[in-house]
């Protein structure tokens, strides 16, 4: 595995770099210095330096983040999970026995076809900040606390 960059974050100061970041950037030109801003515990900022041995300074890079595989990734997952949540319901429906149990089955293997092709594209986190979305919500209507 190769190093492409560091990061780290600031809490309560913004995403540039400090004294002893520049003087680590000096050290280590090949590297960017990704720095993130926190403040109360909340990303607020985020922004990449690199030195410039000419310049003999550090200037801000261009940061291009792609968020659209994560957007799709959790978009399938949430979806997945409302086909799950709707399974019970098939067997409400004025059905045979045989086409109630068809229909479970078809949308189980299909929730979690879903929440795999899901997890694909927006990986563990993507699953986990669904997951913990969908519950938070369902066990706070189940038990009668307030949504936030």
């Amino acid at each position: 595995m190769n190093i492409i960059g560091i990061y780290h974050s600031h809490p309560d100061h913004p995403a540039a770099p400090s004294t002893f970041d520049k003087e680590c950037a000096n050290a280590w030109t090949e590297y960017s210095y990704i720095i993130i801003s926190v403040k109360n515990g909340v990303e607020v900022g985020l922004k990449s330096w690199c030195f410039d041995s000419g310049k003999q300074e550090v200037e801000e890079e261009e940061l291009k983040i792609k968020r659209h595989d994560f957007i799709i990734g959790t978009s399938l997952i949430a979806f997945s999970f409302t086909v799950w949540f709707i399974i019970p319901l098939i067997f409400v429906l004025p059905l045979s026995l045989k086409v109630k149990i068809s229909s479970a089955s078809i949308s189980y293997f299909f929730s979690w076809g879903l929440t795999g092709i899901g997890i694909y594209f927006a990986g563990r986190e993507g699953y986990e900040y669904i997951k913990q979305k969908v519950l938070k919500g369902v066990l706070r209507k189940i038990v009668g606390g307030k949504n936030e």
